[in-house]
């Protein structure tokens, strides 16, 4: 166990040198700069201070670092796109995290997925641009946080805390404890998640796009409930009239006449049917032809052509928080909705020119955006939160870092419909940085005339997520319907181990190719490829092997002595067979989008 703690000061930094991390500012004016640092058991802490005599606006300025490149083969950022080790001469610091955007979190690792160097920082709300590179001349491993790029409010001091974890753990563990560290660090609450936050749902987003009426939904809740889903989401296009533009009446969160006359006695028949209803809303958008916008016209952040027919809330106005959380408590409250799907936050962001500077915040009583979003979100749930104490609340990424974890409870994958990659990788992301919040999957849409197993492998792209399907049920055929029965059963039986349990994803840089997640009583593994081995280990637990490859048959190799009986399940979840095993290397005959259980040896 080694302690190092080391205190710097100086006025006038070019650079400023601590035991690990340096300090670059090219302009620090009247700001004072102060390092701590400390080490302990292969994780180091520096906190980094600034100082002003008077509110100044604070200054560009780079937390570095470097590592030995050695064993680094991949890295990891929480965003939707292949992170990769960019070189440090292309720019240090290529990934960018904000309120509304991601986590300023960055993993290097190797090709047996154990952990180098995980360095995160705790500035959860304003804007960072980060980044882990390897040197294209020397092969060393760089590490760079950058604050303040963006205009900030005049402030008198700033503390920033950086997180260095060089653990020779599993790849992902870092992740997980840099996210609880930076939730802990800031004194973030996050948000109560009730059970049915992980309950299998319908969404009519990719079944319906914006062409919604009551009676066509209706249709639906029947069919939904009876195949296990016990939620209900109306996405996009209920407040459309459209002779008023896609998004005129955007802002006054009132349903389209035309499409929805009663929305209470719409919602009233989904609750008969058995089915939680949330309702969709953009959160800042504000069309021209709403009353909002007549109400909000001068306080908006920003005011797109006419053609777009929207503009964005400025959060920093308090009547503009307060007509948000009202509104939405009302919408609540009025149509007894059982919580809402939140989008769009990431609007609320600094726009090219901020109209704050030239007003002198006039009106303003919060002169950060970052800040100001978060006092709303913060007021938004807490509203809803006393119409409904177990309201749900999704949000989707990017908009998932830390601080959003206070004020939601559902945390869904990026939009990537009929792709099972994405889904999947996106989704074991969202694991990662979660906490205990409930993660989705995007919304489940597939031909509807493919075979069972590719509408299987589909719902197994997503098994490690509450499933959010978008499928018109009415119609469906028998086999798929059949198909969706079965792995919601599934997916309900097993939640602890698939949704709550310890969670590991294998091989980053393949895509995930196969991801496991186990309870104290189970363990469950999904190969998504060919070629995979599964370890099977002499645990006590019984192990389920998904075969979410399109090639049939699983590889695994069992450990410990015994012999242990092994049930096979096709797609539809009968049984197909069953054999004895002792240890070894074996390819299991799974079926395609079937599974294997694997009892305890006895």
């Amino acid at each position: 166990m080694k302690k190092i703690l080391l205190l710097l000061s100086f006025a006038l930094p070019i650079f400023a040198f601590a035991a690990r991390v340096s300090i670059s500012c090219d302009n620090p004016g009247s700001w004072a700069f102060k390092v701590e640092e400390i080490s302990l058991n292969g994780v180091t802490e520096a906190t980094v201070s600034l100082t002003s005599p008077t509110n100044a606006v604070p200054p560009l300025f780079e937390v570095t670092f470097t590592a030995p490149g050695t064993d680094v083969g991949h890295v990891w950022v929480p965003v939707c796109e292949r992170s990769q080790l960019f070189p440090y001469e292309w720019g240090r610091a290529r990934y960018t995290s904000e309120l509304a955007k991601g986590s300023p979190i960055a993993a290097a690792f190797n090709e047996h997925d154990t952990n180098r160097l995980t360095a995160s920082c705790d500035e959860a709300l304003r804007y960072v641009e980060y980044g882990l590179s390897l040197g294209a001349s020397d092969a060393k491993l760089y590490g760079c946080f950058r604050f303040f790029k963006k205009i900030e409010a005049p402030i008198d001091f700033y503390r920033v805390k950086i997180r260095i974890d060089e653990r020779d753990v599993f790849w992902s563990k870092p992740i997980e404890d840099a996210t609880a560290w930076i939730v802990a660090s800031n004194g973030f609450k996050p948000a109560y998640v009730p059970e049915a936050a992980f309950d299998p749902l319908y969404s009519t987003w990719y079944a319906f796009w914006q062409d919604l009426t009551d009676k066509r939904l209706e249709k639906e809740f029947a069919p939904a409930a009876e195949l296990g889903m016990k939620t209900f989401i109306l996405d996009d296009g209920w407040q459309i009239e459209k002779p008023l533009g896609v998004y005129g009446t955007t802002g006054d969160w009132l349903p389209a006449p035309s499409r929805f006359p009663d929305m209470k006695g719409h919602v009233a028949k989904a609750h008969k049917a058995g089915l939680k209803y949330l309702v969709w809303a953009a959160l800042p958008k504000v069309g021209h032809a709403s009353e909002a916008y007549k109400r909000f016209k001068g306080k908006f952040l920003l005011d797109e052509p006419v053609e777009s027919c929207s503009a964005m809330l400025d959060p920093r106005f308090p009547e503009v928080r307060e007509y948000l959380a009202a509104t939405f408590a009302a919408r609540l409250r009025d149509w007894d909705l059982d919580g809402l799907k939140l989008d769009f936050i990431d609007n609320m962001s600094y726009p090219a020119v901020d109209p704050a500077i030239a007003e002198n915040f006039a009106g303003r009583d919060i002169k950060s955006i970052p800040h100001a979003v978060d006092v709303l979100m913060k007021e938004v749930l807490r509203r809803i939160s006393e119409v409904k104490k177990d309201a749900l609340v999704e949000f989707r990424q990017h908009y998932v870092g830390p601080a959003m974890l206070q004020y939601g409870n559902i945390f869904r994958s990026l939009d990537c419909p009929n792709d099972l990659v994405a889904n999947r990788r996106q989704i074991a992301d969202l694991r990662l940085t979660s906490m205990r919040q409930a993660v989705h999957a995007d919304m489940l849409v597939w031909n509807r005339d493919d075979t069972p197993e590719n509408a299987g492998r589909m719902i197994l792209s997503a098994i490690f997520a509450a499933v959010q399907y978008s499928m018109q049920l009415d119609g469906l055929k028998k086999s798929h319907r059949d198909v969706i029965r079965h792995w919601i059963a599934f997916a309900n039986e097993h939640r602890e181990a698939l949704l709550k349990g310890e969670f590991r994803p294998h091989h980053h840089d393949l895509c995930y190719p196969w991801i496991e997640s186990w309870s104290a009583k189970e363990r469950i593994a999904a190969v998504y490829c060919d070629g995979i081995i599964v370890p099977v280990l002499d645990d006590g637990k019984k192990t389920i092997v998904l075969n979410a490859s399109s090639t049939r048959g699983v590889a695994v190799e069992l450990k410990g002595e015994g012999t242990r009986r092994v049930e096979f399940r096709d797609v539809f979840g009968r049984k197909s067979g069953e054999t004895t095993l002792s240890k070894g290397i074996v390819r299991l005959d799974i079926p395609e989008s079937g599974y294997a259980i694997i009892f305890p040896a006895r």
